[in-house]
């Protein structure tokens, strides 16, 4: 029987011949050096090999609106000047090595940076008079980033959030092994950045990826909608408000509010305090995924409960854009087309991530199926769950 009985291997977790497994209380003091928290290391067969932990890469670019404060008339910059409007910052279990280093879009390929400062002086009138610096050129090195990392150890197990993924994807971590790393672009705008230095501006880029703040699309709808309020006759009395404000009164709200239970206005200037709360409430109501609007929510869910009824189903569901063939033909940009689902799963994932527009409409598509076929809303049958009297269907973000 043990020629053909199966066990799980406590290492890798996948299903193996018994004759080729050991029992776990032979070998678990062996196996502590490769553990580390949160992670297991990867085993190492020669003296050569690299220790690893997590490894799968993905990256982050952000960008700043920033003013241009130099205009250059010879090219390429010296290296030293870039790290004045350029920072790479690595996150992981140990420090990057030259062959991560090779997986990023962070290096300098000095031929093709001449043969394009080439070009664009005998082709853009605004380059013409550009002087292209050999000197500059041969100081960028070639095997390594020309700006100097930052590198924070994070001890995490994976890089996704465990509930906000589907239960067809078994990776803890979101990114590619081998081949050229996918990068999703961000941008972080604001009239107080221009005046920021360098350090400060890295400090911010690192936590914008923590807390994944404000989006363009939120900074937009806020900016729109604060605009639209000073156009109201009751501006100046809101403005009145706010700068009538007791700070030392609003810190003692905050206070009360933070540890929970119901907070109610007595004096005078708690009251003018709850009036600028609502007057902000009127700015962030329709920003998605601000506080304000989440307040709306927990009040439309009530009023929901009051008319109909406690909900008789809680739904909670992730679709697998990384797994999923049809969010791999939206990602697929060739124009000819030939959907091939036997792709690596590097490939595959590279092709979806460096394409976040197929994963947004993915998404759609699978939330409004689900509500049509599943739960029968605006069709001539009923839902697999009877007849659906009502539904609210709010998008889960990270701080929730």
């Amino acid at each position: 029987m043990t020629a053909v009985e199966e066990g799980g291997c406590a290492v890798c977790g996948q299903l193996k011949l018994m004759s080729t497994l050991l029992p776990i209380k032979q070998v678990k003091k062996l196996l502590n050096v490769l553990r580390v928290t949160g992670v297991t290391r990867k085993e190492r067969q020669t003296s050569s090999d690299e220790i690893t932990g997590m490894r799968k890469m993905i990256s982050h670019v952000i960008a700043f609106d920033s003013p241009v404060m130099k205009v250059y008339d010879v090219l390429p910059p010296p290296p030293e000047d870039l790290d004045e409007v350029l920072a790479i910052m690595f996150t992981g279990p140990c420090k990057p090595t030259e062959k991560d280093y090779k997986r990023t879009p962070m290096l300098v390929r000095r031929k093709q940076v001449f043969e394009a400062l080439t070009w664009l002086r005998l082709n853009h009138p605004a380059y013409e008079d550009v002087k292209i610096s050999m000197d500059n050129l041969n100081k960028y090195p070639e095997d390594t980033p020309p700006v100097t990392v930052a590198f924070k150890e994070m001890q995490s197990e994976g890089n996704r959030i465990p509930e906000a993924t589907s239960i067809h994807d078994n990776e803890l971590e979101i990114g590619t092994e081998l081949g050229s790393v996918p990068f999703v672009v961000h941008g972080i705008t604001g009239e107080q950045l221009q005046n920021t230095s360098v350090e400060l501006q890295k400090a911010k880029a690192l936590a914008y990826l923590k807390s994944q703040a404000f989006s363009h699309e939120q900074v937009k709808k806020t900016t729109s909608n604060g605009f639209a309020l000073t156009q109201k006759e009751s501006f100046s009395a809101i403005a009145d408000r706010i700068l009538n404000l007791n700070p030392h009164v609003l810190n003692t709200l905050i206070d009360k509010l933070s540890k929970g239970g119901i907070v109610r206005p007595e004096t005078e200037e708690e009251k003018l305090c709850y009036e600028v709360i609502q007057d902000l409430d009127h700015v962030g109501g329709t920003v998605k995924g601000s506080m304000s609007s989440k307040k709306f929510l927990r009040t439309e869910l009530w009023s929901l409960i009051s008319y109909l009824g406690a909900p008789s189903w809680y739904i909670t569901f992730a679709p697998s854009d990384l797994t999923h063939s049809l969010c791999l033909y939206y990602a697929i940009s060739d124009e000819t087309f030939d959907l091939n689902l036997n792709l690596p799963n590097d490939e595959r994932t590279r092709k979806i991530i460096n394409n976040p527009v197929a994963g947004a409409k993915f998404f759609d598509f699978m939330v409004q199926m689900f509500i049509k076929h599943i739960l029968g809303v605006d069709t001539d049958h009923d839902g697999v769950f009877g007849k659906t009297s009502a539904i609210l269907a709010p998008l889960n973000s990270k701080e929730d």
